[in-house]
């Protein structure tokens, strides 16, 4: 709870206990980042971490807020919003009929009826470059999240893949039903299938795990779908504040613009935090006023948040993708195992973290070259390992492998490389932070802004089973953390 009685000391005092206290914490974010222990019990300190120094912030500070969680916020911030609502009306109002057209695809121009024809177009062309041309490259993204369950896998799986893929029929189903639906259907058919995929592995599990010869294996091909995301702990601390802050100013500045254009009157701007972490903003409309709205100008502030970060997503993948010719000569890239999986041969051997010099005598420089080696790997084969930590030999299992997760990473050479590292870590995390935000806040799940949009458009009873069936299958794509720490 919120200590009552403030420390009586003086204004220089306070503000130096605040910066040895936002100091301290950075401290330990940073070197619970860049330890390689249990993620669980990393999360556990983040949170202790935070949670004390926001009690002893707000202890300092005339803040309301509990717990560790405080509110930082007033009237500033709301003449600014004022000020975007006048500028470009149209152009706002088309941002969010566009941002409905990517949400729903094609079946956007059945619900929502007073969508322009051309934003529709240029919705539908937006989605499909997004899922063709965007979504391929959240790899380099991801290299950045130190969540070695999810993002080892993925990258694992890209490293291994061959080099003549046979055709993902699945994908193209896939592909075809977020046309279809966009990117609300992809998020929660996406959570959905995943959810039942580790039902159907865990019922499947337990006949081995009564026979008394359990096979990990079945557990081992799941991914966990939801994980998260905490700078300091699972991406770097400072590019993944400053990623987090862009993405909340979007989000919630969008929101206020759409509710000023709807004449909506704005109570107050302002951000959450707990510790030193920002967990939201928000910009706080008049409820009595945002009810009597109409329909269509409900469903355009709703998805404004979503729609602009969709946008900013393009915008900072545009710029990452520009900075990568400039990275080729300011940094050097290296590939590092950063898990091994449990019953591999690899598994409490090759310690996380370790840079991969040489594969079976091949010189490993990035992604590509691992590809290379690791295809000519052969069931019960046996292989080199050479990493900055020392040499070893293993012998694979049936499938071909020892067991390791990797990712590619960069590291400059040069203070000016550190510098364009910063921006492009920056320009990264944007570009995952909004897509992912954008499409999340698609599920049908109260307080959500999808909510918002289907409780317009659905009846209460469907919505409400929606969104109980996505909520199992949420709980369901935490179910892999039990078993693969």
């Amino acid at each position: 709870m919120v200590m009552k009685n403030k420390l009586r000391i003086g204004k220089i005092g306070r503000a130096i206990l605040n910066i040895i206290m936002v100091v301290f914490t950075i401290a330990v974010l940073a070197y619970l980042y860049l330890s390689n222990g249990n993620i669980l019990l990393r999360w556990l300190y983040a949170i202790i971490t935070l949670g004390i120094s926001g009690e002893l912030i707000l202890l300092l500070n005339k803040f309301k807020g509990a717990y560790g969680a405080y509110m930082l916020g007033g009237k500033h911030g709301i003449g600014f919003i004022e000020w975007l609502s006048k500028k470009h009306k149209k152009a706002w109002l088309y941002l969010a009929e566009w941002g409905l057209t990517i949400s729903l695809g094609i079946a956007a121009l059945f619900i929502f009826k007073y969508i322009n024809k051309k934003v529709f177009a240029l919705g539908i062309v937006s989605l499909v470059l997004l899922l063709f041309l965007v979504l391929p490259y959240t790899y380099i993204s991801m290299s950045f999240l130190n969540i070695p369950q999810v993002t080892g896998k993925i990258n694992e799986a890209i490293a291994n893949s061959t080099i003549a893929p046979t055709p993902n029929y699945y994908g193209y189903l896939l592909d075809a039903i977020s046309i279809a639906g966009g990117f609300a259907t992809l998020a929660a058919g996406s959570i959905i299938y995943n959810g039942v995929s580790i039902l159907v592995s865990t019922l499947s599990f337990l006949p081995t795990l009564a026979s008394g010869r359990p096979n990990y294996s079945i557990l081992n091909n799941q991914i966990a779908g939801v994980a998260p995301i905490i700078p300091g702990i699972t991406m770097p601390l400072a590019a993944g504040i400053v990623a987090l802050v862009i993405l909340l100013i979007i989000h919630e500045f969008s929101h206020g613009v759409l509710a000023r254009i709807a004449k909506v009157r704005l109570k107050s701007v302002g951000v959450l935090l707990f510790g030193i972490i920002p967990l939201g903003a928000y910009v706080e409309p008049d409820e009595k006023e945002l009810k009597k709205l109409s329909k269509e100008k409900q469903e355009r502030m709703f998805v404004a948040g979503i729609a602009s970060n969709m946008l900013a997503s393009i915008i900072f993948f545009i710029i990452m993708i520009a900075l990568l010719p400039e990275l080729s000569n300011v940094m050097h890239t290296y590939v590092s195992v950063v898990a091994t999986i449990p019953g591999y041969p690899a598994n409490n051997v090759i310690a996380p973290g370790s840079i991969i010099l040489k594969w079976n005598n091949y010189p490993i420089e990035n992604l590509s070259s691992f590809k290379v080696a690791a295809a000519n790997d052969k069931p019960f084969s046996t292989i080199s390992v050479e990493t900055n930590k020392g040499t070893y030999i293993f012998k694979t299992n049936q499938t071909g492998k020892i067991g390791v997760y990797v990712q590619e990473n960069y590291a400059p050479t040069t203070l000016f490389g550190s510098f364009i590292y910063f921006i492009f870590t920056v320009s990264a995390l944007s570009f995952l932070l909004n897509l992912l935000v954008g499409i999340v806040n698609l599920l049908p799940i109260p307080g959500f802004d999808g909510w918002q949009i289907y409780r317009l458009e659905a009846s209460k009873k469907v919505v409400n089973a929606l969104a109980a069936i996505v909520l199992i299958a949420l709980i369901l794509n935490v179910v892999p953390w039990f078993w693969s720490i």
